[in-house]
Order: C-alpha cells, then structure tokens, then sequence
C-alpha cells in the first residue's frame, strides 16, 4: 500500500507540471475579419510586430528582432513571418512585456510606447493585440507561472505561441468570413 503522503506529493507535482505553462485570458474577439486583415498585410510575406519591455541587459531592438523572429501566425493563415518595427501605425501585432493589468489591448494600440518593463514578479505577463492603426481588433493577456530565463526559454516561446494563435483566430463561417488559398 502508498502511504498517503507519497500519493499527496506525487499529486502535487503532476499539478504543478501541468500549471507551469502559459495561460492565456482576457480574449477579446472584436473582429470577425482579422483574417482577411492579415491576408492583406501579409501579402508581400511580412507582418509588423512591435515589441515593448525587453529584458535588463538586452537591447530593446534586439530583444524585439527576437520576439518576432519566434512568432508565426497559425495554421491556416497564409504563410508569414513577423518583422520589429518601432512603428505604432498601421496592421500589427503589439506585445508588451510586463505592461500593467489596467492597461488594455486599446492602450497597446494607441500608444504602447514606455507602458512595457520586463517583468521579474510572478506572475510573468505580456498583453497582446492587434491593431489596426490606433483601433484594436483582438487581444488577450498571456502568464506564465514564473518569468522565463529568456526568448530562448522554451516556456517563452510556447507563450508567444499561444498568443499568437489567440490574436489571430480562425475565421468563422457563420460570419461569413473564410480563409481561402492565394492565387
């Protein structure tokens, strides 16, 4: 027979196992078209990312040329790959690193600029969007349990995943919006 406290610590830990990635919330689906947005703006092959809050002791443009080279829109949407810019106009996508809760996928949009830090506090958190210009069109807030050792932590990496595959969702139907193939 187990003893109880063996079978409490080996529960434990596969709950910890399963709670130590990213979690992703606050989703906020305003528009039914972002896939043709991204049809659109993706046609020369490219996406705008802009990047805020990058880690002490990483240069802001490196660490964004990073979080953008580790992005990639989900299957089903043409093939792209995401560019840094330090430009806040146009079709992109915004993240910020350790942006505080009362900042919204709209402030992201407006003006994202100096609202990013690196966060060194649990939970990690990076608020996401997609923008058009100054307008929001998706966003959501992604946490991870504990902060990343860096954007080639594999946590890292499968949280931009997932917020990528949020901001981006596939289009529906029923709202008369379909992905098709270029050509």
């Amino acid at each position: 027979m187990v003893p109880l406290s063996r079978l409490l610590a080996v529960i434990g830990l596969a709950l910890a196992a399963g709670c130590s990635g990213p979690v992703i919330s606050h989703i906020d689906d305003r528009s039914p078209s972002i896939a043709s947005y991204f049809r659109y703006y993706a046609r020369d092959g490219a996406v705008a990312a802009e990047v805020h809050g990058a880690p002490p002791g990483v240069a802001p443009a490196d660490f964004a040329a990073a979080v953008a080279d580790a992005l990639s829109p989900p299957a089903g949407y043409p093939p792209a790959r995401f560019v840094a810019t330090a430009e806040p106009r146009g079709f992109r996508m915004v993240l910020m690193f350790g942006a505080p809760p009362a900042v919204s996928g709209s402030d992201a949009c407006a003006n994202a600029a100096g609202m990013g830090l690196w966060p060194t506090a649990r939970p990690f958190r990076v608020q996401g969007a997609m923008c058009q210009g100054a307008r929001v069109l998706t966003e959501a807030v992604g946490t991870l349990p504990v902060p990343p050792a860096g954007p080639g932590d594999q946590r890292f990496r499968a949280l931009l995943d997932q917020l990528s595959w949020t901001l981006l969702p596939m289009p529906r139907p029923e709202n008369g919006f379909e992905l098709r193939p270029l050509g």
